[in-house]
């Protein structure tokens, strides 16, 4: 099992500073580029559709992969 503990607030290197809150945003890119390190992703797909890049596959060193539409169905995303 892979554990990744993420903090909630920032903490300034000058002590006389307050901890701010950190955005769930930041919390998740920081939390998912963690787990992408641990379980050794290394490579994303992306297609183009009309003029847009759009991430479709995440790759691991592995060689195992999954689609970003079943990845969020995976973790419970309900996808329309």
């Amino acid at each position: 099992m892979i554990e990744i503990r993420i903090p909630e607030v920032y903490y300034p290197e000058d002590q006389n500073q307050v901890a701010t809150p950190r955005s769930n945003l930041d919390i998740f890119i920081d939390g998912f580029k963690k787990l992408c390190e641990v379980s050794g992703m290394t490579k994303i797909n992306l297609d183009k559709i009309l003029d847009t890049t759009v991430v479709t596959q995440l790759k691991f060193n592995d060689g195992s992969l999954i689609g970003t539409k079943k990845l969020f169905q995976t973790i419970g995303f309900n996808i329309q």
